[in-house]
């Protein structure tokens, strides 16, 4: 098969369903980065995509709505990359604004696939129809258009199915495929990967990236209804101070340095070797984002058998339930509870059962393979 991807070379989530494809010998996957994206990414990036045998298509024009010229040259371009390459496959990894190039489909003459991933079409896509403009009117009718075009749509959790159902006629039903994980490897961690700060040390980690939609302000208002020997005895860990978000970085640092009493590292981003190791060494997990997916950092801490600590969305009950440890509001005192319990009460049960779980259910190769299935299905 070959396939273009309409993905963020910068996203791991996004490389590890381009991967699956790709290491197999009878495909040849292609990636299409927004130029803003292709722009950002590291030469480490770079590297890693060639190894992966990913191939990079130059970016297309921009998707413009009041410039509907530059669309038409953009997909002019899709076309050509489509005849050269023999394309059999256009499969989207983000709905917005993405999902808007199946417009395209008749013209372009390939299988459109969509997976949405959670922001895309519950918060992002749904304002367009929630707030009335004029310029959202429009925008709503070309998302409708686009979205009843694919042949597949995937989402990666069931209230992102619900999301689409409500606002838009399709023609097929959606599947959930989550995103998975590699079940991890003694070998792909090793304490020598520690940062010094965190050895010998109990540490709390908070694997989000630095971006408002993940609510690191919330877990931080917390940390002063702990106790304080749980201060006194536990680091807790934020992830990517280098972050491109400066805003949201500055924010953090100083909803820190007010955090006299309590120790707090905000490291960089991790490699993936890196974060197993603090998911390894780490005595509980914490993520309360405003819109949550399947989210894959949580598969993972759950794969290491770590008590989780997740915000008061709808998560899947089937893989989010049981084994998880859940606030039923936005209470900050009630987030401090979670904390004290899950690295003071006997959890063992509770990891286990979580660790069942995802295993039967966020397992990487056995979600990809349903994907193989429904590429070959529209294939025949």
């Amino acid at each position: 098969m070959n396939i273009i991807y309409f993905a963020n070379p910068n996203s791991i989530h996004d490389i590890k369903w381009i991967s699956y494809f790709s290491a197999k010998p009878e495909n040849s996957c292609y990636i299409i980065p927004q130029k803003h994206q292709l722009e950002s990414a590291s030469k480490e990036i770079h590297h890693r995509l060639g190894e992966a045998n990913i191939h990079y298509v130059p970016p297309l024009g921009v998707f413009s709505i009041p410039r509907f010229f530059y669309t038409l040259r953009a997909f002019r371009q899709l076309k050509k990359i489509i005849k050269d390459k023999n394309i059999d496959i256009i499969h989207v990894l983000y709905g917005e604004p993405n999902a808007l190039w199946a417009l395209g489909k008749n013209y372009l003459g390939v299988k459109f696939f969509l997976t949405t991933r959670g922001t895309d079409v519950l918060v992002t896509i749904p304002d367009h129809f929630r707030n009335f403009s004029i310029q959202n009117l429009y925008v709503r009718c070309l998302y409708k258009k686009a979205f009843s075009y694919y042949d597949r749509i995937i989402s990666t959790s069931l209230k992102q199915i619900d999301s689409i159902k409500k606002h838009f006629k399709i023609k097929c039903e959606p599947v959930i495929i989550r995103t998975g994980i590699d079940i991890p490897n003694a070998d792909e961690y090793s304490d020598s990967l520690l940062p010094d700060d965190l050895k010998k040390r109990n540490f709390i980690l908070m694997p989000r990236k630095m971006s408002a939609i993940y609510n690191h302000e919330f877990t931080i208002s917390a940390f002063q209804f702990l106790p304080l020997e749980i201060k006194e005895d536990y680091v807790f860990v934020f992830l990517d101070a280098d972050s491109e978000k400066r805003d949201y970085v500055q924010l953090i640092q100083e909803l820190i340095a007010e955090q006299t009493d309590t120790e707090i590292l905000f490291l960089p981003s991790q490699n993936q070797n890196e974060l197993y190791t603090l998911y390894a060494y780490a005595k509980a997990v914490i993520m309360n984002p405003k819109s949550d997916g399947a989210p894959v950092s949580a598969m993972e801490a759950m794969a290491f058998k770590k008590p989780l600590i997740l915000g008061p969305l709808e998560y899947d009950e089937d893989l989010f339930g049981k084994g998880v440890m859940r606030l039923s509001s936005w209470d900050e005192k009630e987030l401090a509870n979670k904390i004290r319990m899950a690295v003071t009460e006997e959890v063992e049960g509770m990891v286990n059962a979580a660790y069942e779980r995802v295993l039967n259910l966020g397992n990487r190769s056995n979600e990809m393979s349903k994907l193989e299935k429904l590429y070959q299905e529209e294939l025949k």
